[in-house]
């Protein structure tokens, strides 16, 4: 067993998808994995999601990394973190600075841009550390000239946003299109983000397989350490499809704080497998709801 103390080699988008092979087959025979899907509506379900991870586990955590400009600092705080955890078999005195930046970053957002979850992602991390899991982000991240682009929708919704309110058959065909514009760009970004978490999953649990610091990490009666992967609910099936893909065995739980049953909510991959009729079919419809709705409100 390799000694735990080097430094993250720097990761290129050509060095996170290398070798896949080898590294499918060392997660397969090192790692059992949780995949849990939903942890960002209310901060009662980042806590729920927190209540189902055991302790000193390694713990990859959707859509932190959505500032281009400082995503490659917060990656480093967050392996360095990982290493100083994984060197002393727990979080010991000289590393409670950096886990308190590494989570207060979501209420001060010093070096990133703030998100609508941010008082969720910091009950998120402060469970998780105190804890003692390995807090990894299981993020798109723009590494190099060699990553796919997400694609830009900012022009599309300033124009859409000059087509309200819908006041004529032609305006709501205008807007009809414009949507399914959106959605096509939005959901070939949810295909990159869920492919570049899957390889940043992989290439993190392979580079930690044989370490001495696994060895202080909660594991299966068989020796196999103990991680989870946490993504929105929407993410259910497209995410679990590329671990199905690799052959790697996970096990799925869904936290679903609110009303609506799991099979009810949106599902990426049964829009994904839409035809581009069918999804303007489904917004005309929207669209055609709203306005009935409208209609009788002003009745």
């Amino acid at each position: 067993m390799r000694p735990y103390g080097e430094a993250e080699p720097c990761i290129t988008h050509d060095l996170l998808v290398a070798d896949m092979e080898t590294r499918t087959g060392l997660v397969k025979n090192n790692f059992c994995i949780t995949v849990i899907y939903g942890w960002h509506l209310s901060e009662e379900q980042a806590y729920e999601v927190v209540d189902c991870i055991d302790d000193n586990s390694i713990v990859f955590v959707e859509g932190h990394m959505r500032d281009r400009q400082y995503a490659n600092m917060r990656l480093a705080q967050h392996t360095a973190l990982a290493e100083a955890r994984l060197s002393h078999g727990m979080y010991d005195l000289e590393s409670t600075e950096s886990r308190e930046a590494l989570a207060t970053e979501f209420l001060i957002r010093e070096h990133s841009i703030p998100t609508e979850h941010d008082l969720h992602s910091y009950s998120l991390y402060i469970g998780l550390l105190d804890k003692g899991c390995v807090v990894l982000p299981a993020d798109y991240l723009n590494l190099d000239e060699h990553t796919p682009e997400l694609a830009s929708s900012e022009a599309l919704r300033e124009e859409l946003r000059s087509f309200f309110p819908i006041e004529s058959d032609e305006v709501l065909e205008q807007v009809t299109e414009l949507n399914a514009g959106l959605l096509t760009k939005w959901l070939h970004n949810q295909v990159v983000r869920e492919q570049a978490a899957f390889n940043l999953v992989l290439y993190f649990l392979s580079h930690y397989s044989g370490t001495q610091g696994l060895e202080s990490l909660a594991a299966t009666s068989d020796g196999k350490t103990k991680a989870y992967v946490i993504f929105g609910l929407a993410h259910r099936d497209s995410l679990t499809a590329h671990f199905e893909e690799s052959d790697i065995p996970i096990e799925r739980l869904f936290v679903n704080s609110g009303d609506t049953p799991v099979e009810k909510l949106r599902n990426i991959a049964l829009e994904i497998a839409q035809t581009p009729d069918e999804r303007r079919t489904m917004i005309r419809r929207y669209y055609l709801g709203l306005l009935a709705t409208q209609q009788e409100a002003s009745c």
